[in-house]
């Protein structure tokens, strides 16, 4: 239903305001001397989503012929992660190289560099809208669009990961790593006021599963960093959790969010999409090793979700950010059910 307040919504969010006409200056002035010629930036526009960087559509016409369609993404002040555009860009370049589905990156600026007052990369605006959004609007074959999105996870995982610009360590202790880097996230909080995320750090230092095979890891494989036009997969974007470590870290953070608009829940079920995962050469789901990643993954969560709540304290957190935080005591809850498989299964001994 159209109403007036809709109304304006709608031209706002088609009219750059103030900050966006000074970023399409910027754009401007810092893209003239990439393409060597005058250019114009119109059709800016910011996209929704992002908490740790805030994306930007826009088209570049260069002056005497060629058009880009483009994405910035530009890192907040205070940014909910802090793992590196610098090293998302390479690892996105050797991954378009090699012919991976992602977006093409073109350049990238660090905060000292930059013109546009921070760190920022730029690079081609894939065709298509994210998997969520083609669900809602039934734009999609959701039975044959899962079995296509379980392989190129199981594709992602069998990258030779010594040829990319990534972090390699000696051995492959990569699983005991990750837990060291989110509980040292953790400790930075008052501790006592989450029991469920003390007790699940607690039991994982003591029970880190063996990894046999290491993988490129995406991080945050889910329905809104998968794009899609119609039936066919365009891109998978957001690479900034991106590492090495168990195969099965990424499947039990892409089953952690299961609504009717996801991969798991949405499109298939998980005894379903792990079966499409496995036959598509992914790595064999063994019960105990997913539940240890499932606990994992609630964890990483609701780390993610403490430090999107105290980035912002005493300045004002951004709206999403305090979102984030009330969905904490969730976040408990699922650790509680479970870890009560793990005492049913005797894994506290």
């Amino acid at each position: 239903m159209r109403t007036p307040a809709t109304d304006f919504i709608l031209k706002m969010s088609k009219n750059p305001d103030a900050k966006g006409l000074d970023l399409a200056h910027q754009l401007e002035a810092y893209l003239q001397q990439r393409f060597g010629a005058a250019v114009n930036v119109d059709d800016l526009a910011r996209l929704a989503g992002g908490a740790s960087n805030e994306t930007w559509a826009f088209n570049v016409h260069i002056e005497g012929g060629g058009s880009y369609a483009l994405v910035m993404r530009k890192a907040f002040s205070s940014g909910l992660l802090d793992e590196g555009m610098a090293a998302e860009y390479a690892l996105l370049k050797a991954l378009w190289e090699q012919g991976t589905p992602v977006p093409k990156p073109r350049w990238y600026e660090s905060g000292s560099d930059s013109s546009l007052g921070g760190a920022f990369m730029i690079m081609d605006r894939s065709q298509g809208v994210d998997v969520r959004k083609a669900m809602a609007k039934d734009q999609l074959s959701v039975d044959q669009m899962g079995l296509k999105l379980a392989s190129i996870q199981a594709q992602i995982h069998s990258i030779p990961f010594q040829e990319l610009p990534i972090d390699v360590v000696d051995g492959n202790d990569y699983s005991r790593r990750q837990l060291e880097i989110w509980t040292e996230k953790y400790q930075r909080f008052d501790q006592g006021r989450w029991p469920m995320l003390s007790l699940a750090c607690h039991w994982m230092a003591g029970h880190v599963p063996d990894l046999n095979r290491p993988a490129l890891v995406h991080g945050d494989f889910k329905a809104n960093n998968l794009l899609c036009d119609k039936d066919d997969v365009t891109g998978v974007i957001d690479w900034e959790m991106a590492h090495i470590g168990d195969p099965i870290e990424d499947l039990a953070w892409t089953m952690l969010w299961q609504t009717p608009f996801d991969l798991v829940g949405g499109m298939m079920s998980e005894a379903a999409y792990i079966n499409a995962y496995q036959e598509s050469g992914g790595n064999t789901v063994e019960p105990a090793r997913l539940l240890f990643w499932r606990i994992f993954s609630w964890f990483k969560l609701g780390v993610i979700f403490l430090t999107g709540v105290e980035s912002g304290a005493g300045k004002g957190p951004r709206p999403v950010l305090l979102q984030l935080g009330r969905s904490l005591p969730f976040v408990e809850s699922k650790l509680a059910e479970n870890l009560l498989q793990v005492l049913d299964r005797g894994g506290d001994r």
